[in-house]
């Protein structure tokens, strides 16, 4: 079972999800949006990896790039999963920060789960895929206080 390491055995033969460590990826344009999704994950009792929802626009002056790049590399390393949020389609020529920690997250072997649709052809290789941060928050409720019998 893919999921097996995360997987902890009770009394009862049945298995429980411990805590999960996170990194959601999204447009910077969505950051409002994602910083109460991150704080819904949180509240589930997951931890969330990722501090850019959190950065003032003025902090990612060019500038700052190579600091602010390194900073969010570390996080994806710390991370299990990797969330990437598709919902907002950018009118930027590339696709930002998220399609890069997207590839450095499965290149680094982490779990990655998409939320939104496809925008392009990498966006078709995650671990799970959800329509909405609705089902992909009832799915890590599940993971951390749902219980499957253990094989």
């Amino acid at each position: 079972h893919r999921l097996g390491r995360y997987y902890r055995v009770t009394f009862l033969g049945r298995v429980k999800v411990s805590r999960m460590k996170i990194y959601i990826a999204g447009a910077f344009e969505a950051q409002q949006r994602l910083r109460n999704i991150r704080d819904r994950v949180v509240t589930i009792g997951h931890t969330v990896t990722s501090t850019w929802h959190d950065q003032l626009k003025e902090d990612g002056v060019k500038s700052n790039w190579p600091i602010l790049g390194k900073k969010d590399k570390a996080e994806v390393l710390l991370c299990e999963f990797l969330f990437l949020d598709t919902l907002d389609k950018t009118d930027r020529k590339g696709y930002g920060a998220r399609e890069f920690e997207l590839g450095y997250a499965e290149g680094m072997g982490k779990f990655v789960v998409r939320v939104g649709p496809i925008r392009h052809i990498f966006h078709t290789q995650p671990d799970w895929a959800f329509f909405s941060w609705v089902e992909a928050l009832e799915w890590l409720y599940r993971q951390k206080f749902g219980t499957v019998t253990h094989t």
